[in-house]
């Protein structure tokens, strides 16, 4: 369960919040060209830190009770999870939601940047189907590509089994 995992409330402070563009630096590649890149780990791991912390209270209070927590700047800069929320919270269908989070990954052009969009997308299908923790994890680790080892997150949940 996620009292199991020391996870903080990560809608506390805005800064919190993930924003896949600030995550982003240049550095130099081998050919002085600059190129974007991400500290994936830490991305993922904040990000699930926001998934579950989410999960749980729509779990114990409903969608409803997610509309202060969602992000109205992230969804102007296209962000998928909270456009995403968005769209479950209001109750549009989910074979429409699941079209237009689908076409907004598949425009992306950076392949780190399109794992997380897919991690995303599918936290806002299992937070809108209610998953455990346990559950939402687990799916969130399978699109991860990190080992059991580098997912805290995964370690915290599972840790007593």
């Amino acid at each position: 369960m996620i009292n199991k995992c020391k996870v903080n409330n990560p809608m506390e402070k805005q800064d919190d919040f993930l924003d896949l563009s600030d995550l982003l630096t240049d550095i130099p590649d081998n050919n002085d060209n600059t190129i974007k890149t991400m500290d994936f780990v830490d991305a993922y791991k904040k990000f699930a830190e926001r998934t579950l912390y989410l999960a749980k209270k729509a779990r114990n209070e409903g969608l409803l009770s997610l509309e202060d927590d969602i992000d109205e700047a992230n969804i102007k800069k296209g962000d998928i999870f909270d456009y995403g929320l968005r769209f479950s919270i209001d109750g549009t269908n989910d074979e429409i939601v699941e079209r237009i989070l689908s076409n907004l990954i598949n425009q992306e052009k950076d392949n780190t940047l399109k794992r997380m969009k897919a991690i995303q997308k599918e936290a806002v299908f299992a937070i809108y189907s209610g998953l455990s923790s346990k559950l939402t994890i687990s799916l969130l680790h399978s699109l991860s590509g990190l080992s059991f080892e580098e997912d805290e997150i995964y370690q915290e949940i599972y840790k007593d089994e």
